[in-house]
């Protein structure tokens, strides 16, 4: 894996830990959506913060992962 690649995926998975953390301190915005209660509170985050959306967004663009192409797949991902 490239140096620069390597980069952008420790910042994905730091940025999104970082999202986890604080989706389990915000109360849950989304109801009986099906997901995992971590995965609601992190979706309930990223509707109230913008900031935060914009950077999950731009890392997992840099990321460049195979099966994460999009904020559906990594929810996806998070929630399996």
């Amino acid at each position: 894996m490239s140096r620069n690649v390597t980069q952008h995926l420790v910042w994905m998975i730091s940025t999104a830990v970082l999202a986890i953390l604080l989706a389990a301190a915000a109360p849950p915005a989304y109801a009986g959506e099906g997901y995992a209660p971590v995965v609601t509170e992190f979706l309930g985050l990223m509707e109230s913060r913008e900031d935060l959306q914009k950077s999950v967004n731009a890392a997992i663009d840099g990321a460049d992962l195979k099966d994460i192409r999009d904020m559906d797949g990594f929810v996806d991902y998070l929630d399996d």
